[in-house]
């Protein structure tokens, strides 16, 4: 239950030691199945004037659905609020519902807000049913401040921290842009509670789902930390944390399934001998035994020099953490820049956050919600978010409750904000199809693009300068950048990746992937990165995406708008990837049409009303749509039976998706059944053999596998194997 977890497992004996220490505390789940603790829950509910129309009626809805929710041996109270307390339903078993469901229905707008008078009634009804047994909790919900009776917040959180004392906690959510996030944060961390921002009334059920969830899984309350270290150890907590008069961290509440994690900075002088250089010493109150229980773990690591520990390689988790809290840092710094009236500093600042190595993916999704609040100038929604994450760190559980938006969300958001070129088509409303595709068809898929890469770059790459290892053509050093990623994170983040993308070694950088380092380098943020172009740099890269099939759409749409953020260029990595999803579960060669066939059928509806001009040798000044010119393409193709080498040289073969995709098709419709074939023809005479040659690859070793004598990079091996490893992939 209690893991000391260093970055590295060693100190030094020659020097001194700086020793990132990640203390996480699991809660135990119950030995036998046990009932949830009882729950003693006060709802303190704000009807001042401003709560008038949708906020509070939706306030009354989600306090009636709490309230559903509870058993009949708990206990509940109800308390409303303006210029005049009232109690609604005093404490008592939560029976009859319905009644408390009218009376809740009832409650309508008043005057200003008493706020400390509302809270300490609801605080009295809850002390009358208080027991040890039982979780005692009060939530409260304002959306103003309190202008009547005590307003002074010192004198209010004295109060609520002696009745948290007493065993009765108090969680706050503030509603809308009016409250006072300073107290509303001062009363949760003093109440031993959580403290909700909530922006839209439409999250309002959320927030009381997450507060009872919580509640119903608790296992123990009054979480108390403290550390104890040899003479001469420095400790430093990495987030600002609450402490009490002991000087014990106070924590949030044990809950199962939602670890609590302090991370803590050492500074160890050296070492002679080998012993303990820290005991931390947990007590709660737990709820199945009515006592405070008590645990205890040290730290004793074993001796190295300073060169020697520099070459451990530091535990991912913690490496994460320490991310974690550089960026809460920074944050801070931001938001106070933003109270000064330096709001170009305070972006930039976050900008440069979001770069941070190593930072957990629902960090980054958090981090740009917070800049794209601030760049929509609502600075008073800024700091009320900024406000809710520290206090969630303070307490050891992060954003307890709150999850990163799925990347559908998320290109639902862009394409609503008009920020991606893209248009939504079927194909995004549609589930990826269904299917076994073994990892060894995956493996042919990423190892057919290396070596197709690989096979249509004649040159040996000798004239390569810099740090790029040779040989590495771009399509399959962005797919080692992408996989490493995947395999590190667990999954898709966009702005992870494109930070991955920004770095990675390539023997040849295209000018596409150059404008987008060149834009990253300069500050942009991931989604203005992308250029207007309709190159294939983005098509080179869907492959990879594939590795992690849900939110399979969304990924490939926002994975590719890094770099490209074009409709024609978005279609067709959307339609690739749809061929290469359904290559990938097929137990035979499709028929030669399909591969067009389902191509179009996948980017239909996806492109918008961009009108492209074409330069083919055949089709100069055509103007129109990638989809029409596909269709048109490879129709007249099969009707005057061309070869690959004489479709290449009427349609173009070079970097524009008017060329690469018709190019692709083709050579899959004449040769897909057959990879050396088609292998041969991608890397004949395309003036784009790399890029082809990748994509082709990619295909057929999606449909065939690994075939015997494709030449295969290290890096990608390796890499291949983390990623197995890490999604448990067979």
């Amino acid at each position: 239950m209690l893991a000391l977890v260093p970055d590295r497992p060693a100190l030094c004996h020659d020097s001194e030691t700086t020793l990132d220490l990640l203390i996480r505390i699991t809660p135990d789940k119950p030995a036998q199945e046990k009932e949830r603790p009882e729950i003693n829950l006060s709802l303190v509910l704000d009807r001042s004037g401003s709560m008038a129309g949708q906020k509070l009626a939706m306030t009354r809805a989600a306090a009636g659905l709490a309230v559903r929710q509870l058993r009949e041996e708990d206990r509940v109270s109800v308390v409303v609020f303006d210029d005049n307390v009232q109690t609604l339903v005093p404490c008592g078993p939560a029976v009859d519902k319905q009644r408390i469901a009218r009376l809740l229905e009832q409650v309508q707008p008043g005057g200003s807000t008493a706020l400390c008078d509302g809270w300490r009634r609801g605080v009295e009804e809850a002390a009358t049913a208080r027991e040890a047994r039982r979780i005692n909790r009060v939530v409260l919900l304002t959306d103003g401040e309190a202008n009547k009776g005590e307003v002074n917040a010192d004198a209010i959180c004295t109060q609520v921290r002696a009745f948290a004392a007493q065993g009765v906690q108090t969680t706050t959510l503030g509603f809308g842009a009016s409250y006072n996030e300073t107290l509303l944060r001062s009363m949760a961390a003093s109440g031993e509670g959580n403290h909700f921002y909530v922006e839209r009334p439409d999250q309002l059920a959320d927030f009381f789902q997450m507060e009872l969830g919580g509640l119903a899984a608790t296992r123990g309350t009054r979480v108390r930390l403290a550390l104890e270290t040899l003479p001469g150890v420095s400790v430093e907590p990495m987030f600002g944390m609450e402490t009490d008069e002991q000087g014990r961290f106070m924590l949030g509440d044990l809950v199962v399934g939602n670890p609590l994690e302090v991370l803590v900075r050492l500074r160890v002088p050296a070492q002679s001998v080998t012993r303990p250089v820290l005991t931390a010493r947990l007590s709660y109150h737990s709820l199945d035994t009515e006592r405070t229980e008590s645990l205890e773990s040290s730290l004793e690591l074993m001796l190295v020099s300073a060169a020697q520990r520099e070459e451990i390689r530091p535990q991912t988790e913690v490496r994460a953490r320490v991310a974690t809290a550089v960026v809460a840092r920074l944050r801070a710094e931001a938001m106070e820049l933003v109270q000064q009236r330096q709001e170009g500093a305070a972006m930039r600042l976050l900008r440069e956050a979001l770069r941070t190595p190593h930072l957990p993916a629902e960090e980054h999704e958090l981090l740009q919600d917070l800049i794209e609040t601030l760049e929509r100038r609502d600075y008073s929604s800024g700091h009320k978010k900024a406000a809710m994450h520290g206090h969630g760190h303070s307490k050891g559980h992060g954003h307890y409750g709150l999850r990163p938006r799925s990347s559908a969300d998320a290109l639902t958001a862009l394409m609503n904000g008009g920020r991606i070129a893209l248009r939504p088509g079927p194909l995004l409303a549609s589930r990826p199809a269904p299917g076994a595709r073994p990892w060894a068809r995956f493996q042919g898929m990423l190892r057919g693009l290396a070596h197709g890469e690989a096979r249509g770059n004649a040159q040996a790459w000798a004239d390569v300068d810099g740090p790029s290892r040779p040989g590495v053509g771009e399509a399959t050093g962005l797919t080692i950048a992408t996989l490493r990623h995947l395999a590190d994170w667990g999954g898709f983040n966009a702005a992870r990746l494109a930070n991955e993308l920004r770095r990675a070694p390539v023997a040849r950088v295209s000018p596409s992937l150059s404008a987008f380092r060149k834009a990253m380098q300069e500050g942009d943020d991931w989604h203005q990165a992308g250029a207007r172009s309709a190159g294939c740099g983005a098509l080179r890269r869907v492959a990879p995406l594939l590795v992690v099939g849900e939110g399979l759409w969304s990924n490939v749409a926002i994975g590719a708008m890094l770099t490209h953020n074009d409709s024609a260029s978005l279609a067709s990595c959307l339609g690739f990837a749809a061929v290469l999803w359904e290559l990938l579960a097929m137990d035979r060669p499709p028929a030669p049409t399909w591969y067009g066939d389902r191509f179009l059928e996948a980017i239909e509806g996806l492109e918008t009303e961009q009108t492209y001009t074409v330069t083919a040798p055949r089709y100069d000044g055509w103007q129109g749509s990638l989809r029409d010119f596909v269709h048109e393409r490879l129709a007249d193709a099969r009707q005057r039976g061309l070869d690959a080498e004489q479709a290449l040289r009427e349609w173009g073969s070079g970097p524009f998706v008017f060329e690469m995709v018709p190019d692709l098709l083709w050579i899959l419709e004449r040769h897909g059944a057959h990879p050396d074939e088609a292998l041969r023809a991608a890397t004949r005479t395309s003036l784009e053999a790399g890029s082809l040659g990748a994509l082709v690859g990619a295909a057929v070793g999606a449909l065939h596998g690994t075939a015997a004598g494709w030449e295969l990079d290290d890096e990608l091996e390796r890499v291949l194997s983390e990623t197995a490893k890490t999604f448990q992939l067979r």
